[in-house]
């Protein structure tokens, strides 16, 4: 436990090192003030986007379907889709990063706990997600009114639904990585996770500015759409159904669905354990790691025609792009 505290406190450290002038992150701007102004941007861009959102749920469900169930659900809904879409390129780095690995292999500590200690440290290092729902859970007061058992409740199952979709994923990926060859195309699943990305944030916005002339109204009417749309999937997410049922209802209701969302998170985080503490050092080794034999040419066998130099150009940065 002293282990997997310890492994938690730092991987939650590391979560800071990008406010810290003192530091300089990759794939940051090395200009403090840079960086500052990248977060601001990202901030502000993503917490309008779930202020909209949040404000068409509860315009769709608590004032016209006096649902509060699914209002609480559209954020579990939301949360795992934003995981599923936005994330994935940020887990692979920060799990499956071979070179880190192999440095920490040097601890006195166990696979098990090493890949759980940065788990932890990674869901309770999610700030972005934090403010999103206390964002999410002011509208519901404002428009409701104030619950103190609520707000207790509320942070409480708001880990335990973080915790579930993270686990499921992390752990699809520890396996894909261990008996498959796809962590050769670590660079093609970001891209894919990209692409899903973009499209995902361009439907709401399509729905967004697809009628009418109002802006407001345009927008207030297509995150509507896209709320009930989105809606239409809840079913499948699983986790969200319960949340939504652990934060609404009387207090007996509450506890209920708070005590069975925390236990599902814990069965998770220990079958994550087991398979971690298993393959982990495996799956990390294997993903660094490229299944395909590299093919040398003979000179005599390369065509240096300059019609084929274009076209040579091409496909070595298509395979660029696609490599690991």
């Amino acid at each position: 436990m002293n282990n997997l505290k310890t492994i938690t406190k730092y991987t939650f450290k590391e979560q800071l090192f990008p406010f810290s002038p003192k530091k300089i992150i990759s794939k940051y701007p090395k200009n403090y003030v840079g960086r500052l102004a990248l977060f601001a941007f990202s901030y502000i861009f993503l917490g309008l986007f779930f202020f909209y959102f949040a404000a068409a749920s509860a315009t769709v469900y608590i004032n016209g379907q006096n649902n509060e169930v699914m209002y609480f659900a559209m954020f579990g809904v939301i949360l795992t889709l934003l995981l599923l879409t936005m994330y994935i390129p940020q887990m692979l780095s920060s799990f499956f990063n071979s070179s880190e690995i192999n440095i920490m292999k040097t601890w006195p500590v166990g696979q098990g706990e090493l890949y759980m200690g940065k788990f932890f440290g990674v869901v309770l290092g999610n700030f972005d997600f934090i403010i999103f729902f206390l964002v999410y859970l002011i509208l519901y007061f404002v428009g409701v009114g104030f619950s103190a058992s609520q707000l207790v409740l509320g942070i409480i199952n708001f880990f335990s639904l973080l915790v579930i979709p993270y686990g499921i994923i992390l752990g699809l990926i520890l396996i894909l990585l261990k008996f498959t060859n796809i962590g050769s195309h670590k660079k093609l699943i970001k891209n894919i996770g990209y692409i899903l990305l973009f499209i995902f944030i361009g439907v709401i916005y399509y729905f967004s500015f697809s009628s009418g002339e109002d802006y407001g109204a345009n927008q207030s009417e297509g995150f509507g759409k896209a709320v009930e749309a989105i809606g239409g999937i809840s079913d499948v997410f699983f986790h969200a159904k319960i949340f939504g049922l652990a934060m609404t209802g009387p207090i007996t209701q509450q506890l209920t669905y708070t005590l069975i969302l925390v236990a599902i998170a814990a069965l998770i985080c220990f079958i994550l354990y087991r398979l971690s503490d298993k393959y982990f050092y495996d799956a990390v080794s294997e993903s660094g790691t490229s299944t395909k034999k590299r093919v040398e040419k003979s000179p005599n066998e390369v065509d240096f025609t300059k019609k084929s130099q274009p076209v040579a150009i091409m496909k070595r940065d298509m395979k660029n792009l696609f490599s690991i």
